[in-house]
């Protein structure tokens, strides 16, 4: 990769991670353009060569945030049944999902109380519940003609993502207050026995 492109990495990763620390502790709406641009060590030129304005920068940071989320849930749990939830292929990619918020933990805590005019929570809530129904219309197309099948999937796809994604954040806020191991049995227990077990016998 040449020196140049290294340089606007290393630029656009430093604004990103401005418009983080300014979200720490200032409304979207009185955050500017300079305080973005003294955070990251730019000018306002070097900004401006990137983004149109600050709220550019914004929609394209969240749809960056928002699309590495939806690829790393891996939603393959809802091809299994309560007898073989608890599977490694079912139980892995599931764990890997939680892993990863873990990682990014200090980013999703800022966007989820951050003041903008969009509730991220919601959203990554919505991207897990968009997958879960995606891959059930996959498995099952007549879901997109029947009424009813594709209310009670879209239902149970927002309680799952709804439920698991709650779970980790209040996990998270409360520092880890049961461990992982402990945190993934109450999981498996849900998926064996809770809600999963009456969104297959629904469907």
């Amino acid at each position: 990769m040449a020196k140049e492109d290294l340089r606007v990495i290393k630029t656009l990763d430093s604004v990103d991670q401005s418009l983080l620390e300014n979200l720490k502790k200032t409304p979207f709406n009185k955050i500017t353009v300079e305080a973005l641009c003294e955070k990251a060590r730019i000018n306002r030129t070097t900004f401006y060569k990137h983004y149109r304005d600050k709220y550019e920068l914004l929609d394209n940071y969240l749809a960056r945030v928002l699309e590495e989320f939806r690829i790393k849930n891996d939603v393959v749990f809802v091809d299994a049944d309560p007898e073989s939830i608890n599977e490694d292929k079912y139980k892995l990619p599931f764990r890997d999902t939680v892993e990863f918020i873990i990682s990014k933990k200090d980013v999703y805590e800022i966007l989820w109380t951050a003041q903008i005019d969009r509730n991220i929570f919601d959203e990554m809530v919505q991207t897990i519940s968009e997958s879960i129904i995606k891959r059930r219309i996959k498995q099952h197309p007549e879901i997109k003609t029947d009424t009813e099948k594709f209310f009670k999937t879209s239902l149970f796809a927002n309680l799952f993502a709804y439920n698991h994604l709650v779970s980790v954040c209040w996990w998270l806020a409360n520092d880890y207050v049961i461990s992982k191991a402990e945190l993934f049995r109450l999981f498996d227990d849900m998926m064996r026995e809770g809600l999963f077990k009456v969104f297959k016998e629904q469907l």
